[in-house]
């Protein structure tokens, strides 16, 4: 496993973190993609992810960006589809069809906050480069993204 002194915050990774604290202060194991990382900051999708599908619709969705309603943009991950690679560098997929939803999903944390999970916090999986640009480009995309942060990550996006 990766500890928190090697290359965690690097775009594209999937972490675990054991008893990730969320702003309410409760606390679960979580996963986590790193879309961006600066020298003080990383920018993560924190809610990651839910097996459940929340437009409340028996559609069957493509893997990748959709847009269910003009207010619903989520990215879809087919559990059959291979997204990346894990430590061992063998193919990783999620386990189950896997939404993610930008709705205060996406978060600017210090890295600091993150460090505190010393022990805790372990790479899991990699994105490919172009699954991590398929997610960046829908969220850029998403009305449902903060100013601030979506600016930021549009211009990550154009160096990616």
């Amino acid at each position: 496993m990766t500890t928190v002194s090697d290359d965690l915050f690097v775009s594209g990774n999937i972490l675990f973190v054991k008893d990730y604290e969320f702003e309410d202060s409760s606390k679960k194991d979580k996963l986590l993609i790193v879309l961006y990382a600066s020298e003080s900051d990383v920018f993560i999708i924190q809610s990651l992810t839910t097996s459940k599908d929340k437009t409340y619709s028996a559609n069957k969705f493509k893997h990748g960006c959709n847009q269910y309603n003009s207010f619903t943009h989520f990215y879809f991950f087919d559990k059959d589809k291979v997204i990346g690679s894990d430590n061992s560098n063998t193919a990783f997929k999620f386990n189950l069809d896997t939404f993610v939803y930008f709705n205060s999903n996406v978060k600017k944390i210090p890295t600091t906050n993150l460090l505190k999970y010393k022990g805790g916090i372990f790479k899991n999986a990699k994105l490919t480069n172009h699954e991590l640009k398929s997610l960046l480009t829908c969220m850029v995309g998403s009305i449902l993204i903060p100013k601030a942060e979506n600016d930021i990550l549009s211009e990550f996006l154009k160096v990616l």
